[in-house]
């Protein structure tokens, strides 16, 4: 079955992120329905490496679910750096685009290299962590729209090392 809404991920695009957003926009109840759909095992792994059923099942362009491996590959060869339990998001960036940042997935990516400002991995409404699991990028599990996040300044160091990261690594 192919699914209603298709796209094309964004250049800095996260592969997982970029199946959330389709299944926000699809009206399916989280990323793993959309494994079901696409005919995978139910884990991010599968989503994200069976790119010819995937590519088949949801009628998606193959361009579009290679990027998304591509981007995959790129997080498992962060290994431990690799920030998989929760997201961390930047406030302004969610304002101005709901995609997940593709950077924004590795742990020492701390602050926003555009913005100044430093990421944000709880909700400051109900304290939570941001769940990966959560329906709509830019909103919190509780309903809490995470573009209203305090702006915090970032320091110059966490500036200098998440620059360093997102423009050193292939994104």
């Amino acid at each position: 079955m192919s699914l209603i809404v298709t796209y094309a991920p964004k250049d800095d695009e996260s592969g997982i992120g970029y199946y959330r957003r389709l299944t926000a926009d699809n009206a399916l109840f989280g990323w793993r329905h959309l494994t079901i759909t696409a005919g995978v095992e139910r884990n991010r792994r599968a989503l994200l490496m069976r790119t010819d059923d995937v590519a088949r099942n949801l009628g998606l362009e193959r361009t579009w679910v290679d990027f998304a491996r591509q981007k995959e590959d790129q997080c498992h060869h962060w290994g431990r750096l690799h920030r998989a339990h929760s997201d961390a998001v930047c406030p302004a960036c969610l304002a101005e685009s709901p995609h997940l940042r593709h950077h924004w997935e590795h742990a020492y990516v701390t602050a926003c290299p555009q913005h100044r400002i430093q990421l944000v991995d709880q909700c400051d409404a109900c304290g939570k962590h941001l769940s990966g699991e959560r329906l709509y990028i830019g909103l919190c599990s509780c309903g809490h729209d995470l573009s209203m996040l305090p702006r915090v300044p970032a320091s110059q160091v966490q500036q200098w090392l998440s620059t360093l990261i997102v423009t050193c690594s292939p994104i």
